[in-house]
């Protein structure tokens, strides 16, 4: 009977005691962000054919995901992603070229998303137009048919650096939501990443240089990468003016 009074308690205190510390290791705050020698380091032991040489700079998405583009070695504008995880700050994605691509913070929840870039200078890259688009279309199931009309979102992004950083606009992350949460006659997409999108919609963008042409990108392509851990990430394509319809 003395054995059982004395195993109880005990139990309670390993049991809060253990609650403490998984809430210390997976819950707690995040500490002070790596500086630029240590995120060189870091990168270099992670990814050594990154070639690190230059942070650009240390871009806060929110208190546990953090932007860092850099400059290697051999001139390439190259982009990491780090998070808060275990309590420690960890990168999860290293790239060695600078192209659009979308980090998807939470996948089901739009608002979390960000475009983010790190464009060679030789691409002369001065502004940016995004563009979230659905294809119009015809669907049916059931013996019914219906139309699906086009829509076509855009953003102007002026480029004031080699990087930038776009949080997805409230009006495109509306429209995503509502996508996911069409009823059972209308559900017409795909699961991509944990929410249900439209098949026929897409993100896109165009690059201009100053004079108003269509920017080449050619400097900020064709390069290689390394990922880890819990991280979601879509390419965006660059489209062409043809394929943008006048509003």
């Amino acid at each position: 009977m003395n054995k059982r009074l004395f195993i109880f308690p005990l139990l309670a205190v390993v049991i809060v005691a253990s609650s403490i510390l998984a809430y210390w290791y997976y819950f707690s705050k995040p500490t002070e962000f790596p500086k630029s020698d240590q995120l060189l380091g870091k990168i270099h032991r992670v990814f050594p054919e990154a070639s690190p040489k230059v942070i650009q700079d240390s871009i806060a998405i929110d208190e546990r995901h953090r932007f860092v583009p850099f400059i290697s070695k051999e001139g390439k504008y190259g982009v990491s992603y780090w998070q808060w995880e275990y309590h420690k700050w960890k990168v999860v994605s290293i790239e060695t070229t600078g192209e659009v691509h979308v980090w998807k913070i939470d996948n089901n929840d739009p608002s979390t998303f960000y475009f983010l870039w790190n464009f060679h200078p030789d691409d002369q890259v001065n502004q940016l137009k995004f563009y979230m688009i659905r294809d119009r279309g015809y669907h049916g199931a059931n013996r019914e048919l219906w139309y699906e009309p086009r829509i076509q979102m855009e953003k102007m992004v002026e480029q004031k650096k080699s990087y930038g950083v776009l949080k997805m606009p409230k009006e495109w992350a509306a429209s995503m939501s509502s996508f996911s949460q069409a009823g059972p006659m209308e559900q017409t997409g795909l699961f991509s990443n944990g929410i249900l999108f439209n098949a026929g919609m897409y993100f896109g963008y165009i690059p201009y240089e100053q004079s108003g042409k269509v920017a080449r990108t050619m400097n900020s392509a064709n390069g290689s990468g390394f990922q880890n851990g819990n991280f979601n990430q879509e390419y965006v394509r660059q489209l062409s003016e043809p394929e943008i319809e006048k509003q």
